[in-house]
């Protein structure tokens, strides 16, 4: 019982008020608060929205953390006041003998007072069920004293915050309270605030402990009780992990359709029974979303079920939005396009719309790194690893070693690469890129042997890419019969790579059926190489699945992949007789330019010089140019004669001009202004007629192409390149046709 005591003076020019409980000053702010109201409104909630007051008694309830009827007052100072403040308390349920100063809630038996606890119980669980939280909380506060059960709801709202300020602390106190006198409810929550560290620190095994006592707690909280005692012996936290124990325990959870699906269908996965956990997912999407992450990862993985990557996808497409991890994985998704088509932009876009809210979770950090890394933004994505690894991602060690690797900073890929070897010794993966690192020939760290060893450290852990990369590098040391058993080797354990450059062997050996069986995969699979020679296959009129139609396809799809060469082959086809399309050869003339592909540049070129449909000679010289510049002899011949066909009669007429001097062009010019163009006799019967010429002004831009004529056929003389014997022919006679120099 705590005593509150009152004293209250007033006079003409001054009040003075002063609460204890207890000898203890009670809040001086609210005293001052009430001091100059009339004592009837102190027992009244204050209008002022400044200052919070809910009334005299429930103030004093407040403070003291118990109902009424374990308080007394005491009243001191004027008669008149006490009658006053004693009338106030008995409307609050206070009852009092006349002329007694010090009072206490009596009724007029135990039974009356036993009946008013229910009716404040029963209000406040009205005010509950309303969310009249505020009232709800004095009502259970009123009683709490004779009443676990209006303690135990005291506690659970100081726990959430509903009706009081939220006091984790004064919550878990309660709860104490109540379960030392068997309250089972409270056992139940006091494994909760000790799993998830609410009102103190986590403790596992004092949760187990709470747990196992609230099993037997009704409905809800036993359910609870349940699940987090399947946790912890799931996961063995606190306590040891005991799978069959943790599935009785999930089993009640789920047939009440409480919670623990996840849990349920995950602890049958660490048994090993796929199938069952698959039911319990499937089974557990209809009431809990959360599931259909883990159905999907059953259909990626073809755990349970048959793999099946399109279902995985549009399971993970139902992960609810706030499952961050579930969206991760479907930015995932979209990434490395399973069960879709790749979409990086939709993977940004899930990225970004969850950024905001969680800037440091991991999952998400590192497919924001991954949607970099696909677009080879190896920099940009090499900072979001960094972050998903300061805030716990370790995995993510070797996507950010990987990315080093790609950006040229060797050192640090070593670093990061040796450091996620520590807790991944078996990765092949790591080993290929370390041997990377050292084979690469731009690395400060260039050591062969060093390579090769981890290369081959890799091969004994399985990893195809370093089968490979061996055989790339036995190539290269033209040790080509190990270089081909690498290959094959990395073939047959489902390299693409590997497999899209055997089957073009075969396809140059003469072995299309071959051919064919290795390539359809790595095409399929977007390999523009393996597509090119896909589509060759299938136009090679002595395969017997010869299909124009195929063939076209895959050429299209490597032209599309960025292959110059589908372009040309393409170019080609679409200028055969059987399949005439101008347009279509010309536009992959035109694409294969673009992507750099020489046949492509060299045709093109060709047509604008001579196509009449296509004719820019200024483009096509331009593009004769580039392909000189980079050494291609045909072009050297071609932009030659182009030239001798303009120029051919005049250079007979006035030979060459060697001189470099632009005073000598213009000297030349002056002497012979104009010059026939066309000057071809033209035999009519036995008379001789000559062709009407046109004149035109020769120029000093004349003297330069006829220079580059010559300097031309001189560099294809001394060094004829790829040149056929017959166009060197040619080139002698046409040298010879302007040796002579030009006299007056």
């Amino acid at each position: 019982m705590k005593t509150v005591t009152v004293m209250y003076m007033k006079g003409s020019d001054f009040t003075h008020l002063f609460i204890s409980i207890d000898g203890k000053k009670f809040n001086e702010d609210k005293t001052d608060f009430i001091a100059d109201l009339p004592i009837r409104s102190w027992f009244r909630p204050s209008d002022d929205d400044s200052f919070e007051w809910v009334g005299f008694v429930e103030e004093i309830e407040k403070a003291t953390n118990t109902g009424i009827d374990n308080l007394s007052f005491e009243f001191k100072g004027d008669k008149n006041d006490e009658a006053i403040f004693m009338e106030e308390l008995s409307k609050s349920g206070v009852q009092h003998d006349s002329g007694a100063a010090k009072v206490s809630f009596q009724g007029d038996s135990e039974e009356e007072r036993g009946n008013r606890r229910e009716q404040i119980l029963e209000q406040a669980y009205d005010d509950l069920d309303k969310k009249n939280y505020t009232a709800a909380f004095r009502g259970f506060q009123k009683v709490s004293g004779k009443s676990m059960e209006a303690k135990f709801e005291m506690a659970q709202l100081y726990l959430f915050g509903k009706g009081v300020e939220e006091n984790d602390a004064q919550a878990v106190e309660l709860f104490l309270e109540c379960e030392k006198d068997g309250f089972l409810e409270a056992s139940s929550r006091l494994a909760q605030c000790h799993y998830y560290g609410w009102g103190l620190e986590g403790d596992d095994k004092e949760a187990y402990e709470y747990a196992l006592k609230g099993c037997d707690a009704p409905e809800a909280y036993g359910y609870e009780a349940h699940y987090i005692a399947g946790r912890c012996l799931l996961y063995g936290q606190g306590v040891e992990r005991n799978l069959d124990k943790a599935i009785k325990h999930l089993k009640i959870c789920v047939d009440a359709e409480y919670d623990g699906y996840k849990e349920f269908g995950f602890a049958y996965e660490k048994k090993g029974d796929y199938t069952s956990a698959f039911k319990v997912y499937e089974a557990g999407s209809r009431v809990d979303p959360d599931c259909y992450y883990y159905l999907a990862r059953c259909y990626e993985e073809g755990k349970g079920v048959p793999q099946d990557d399109y279902k995985a996808f549009e399971n993970m497409k139902k992960v609810p939005d706030t499952d961050v991890g579930g969206q991760a994985a479907l930015a995932w998704y979209y990434l490395k396009g399973t069960g879709t088509q790749q979409d990086i932009e939709k993977a940004a876009e899930i990225c970004r719309s969850l950024s905001g809210e969680y800037p440091e979770e991991p999952d998400l950090l590192g497919a924001v790194a991954m949607t970099y890394m696909v677009k080879y933004e190896f920099e940009k994505a090499a900072e979001y690893f960094k972050r998903a690894i300061e805030v716990g991602a370790e995995e993510c060690k070797t996507e950010l070693g990987y990315c080093y690797l790609k950006s040229g900073k060797y050192k640090m890929a070593e670093a990061v690469l040796n450091s996620a070897l520590n807790d991944l010794p078996d990765s092949g993966e790591l080993y290929d890129y370390l041997g990377d690192c050292y084979y690469k020939n731009d690395s400060p760290l260039k050591d062969n042997i060093k390579a090769v060893r981890y290369y081959e450290k890799s091969v004994s852990l399985g990893n195809v890419d370093s089968m490979y990369s061996l055989a790339g590098y036995y190539s290269d040391n033209n040790d080509f019969d190990k270089a081909a058993e690498y290959y094959e080797m990395a073939a047959q354990n489902g390299h693409l790579g590997a497999k899209a450059l055997m089957g073009a062997a075969e396809y140059d050996d003469g072995s299309i059926f071959k051919a064919v069986k290795l390539l359809e995969e790595p095409a399929q699979k977007g390999y523009t190489y393996a597509q090119y020679y896909l589509g060759k296959c299938y136009l090679k009129d002595e395969y017997s699945g010869h299909d124009y139609n195929q063939g076209i396809y895959w050429l299209s799809c490597a032209a599309e992949g960025g292959s110059g060469q589908a372009c040309f082959y393409l170019s080609y086809i679409y200028g055969k007789e059987e399949f005439r399309d101008d347009e279509k050869s010309y536009e992959y003339d035109v694409k294969g330019y673009e992507l750099g592909d020489e046949d492509c540049t060299y045709w093109l070129a060709y047509r604008h010089l001579y196509v009449e449909k296509y004719i820019d000679e200024t483009k096509g010289i331009e593009l004769l140019r580039g392909l000189i510049r980079n050494g291609v002899a045909r072009a050297k011949y071609t932009l030659a004669e182009f030239y001798y066909g303009r120029y051919r009669l005049s250079v007979r007429k006035i030979g060459f001009f060697d001189s470099e001097d632009e005073s000598a062009i213009e000297a030349a010019a002056r002497i012979i202004p104009y010059v026939n163009f066309v000057g071809i006799p033209v035999v009519q019967g036995k008379k001789i007629l000559r062709q009407k010429s046109d004149e035109k002004r020769f120029t000093a831009e004349d003297f330069a192409n006829i220079r580059e004529m010559v300097t031309l056929y001189k560099q294809l003389l001394n060094n004829p390149g790829d040149l056929e014997s017959s166009k060197i022919k040619i080139v002698k006679s046409r040298l010879k046709s302007i040796k002579d120099k030009y006299r007056r």
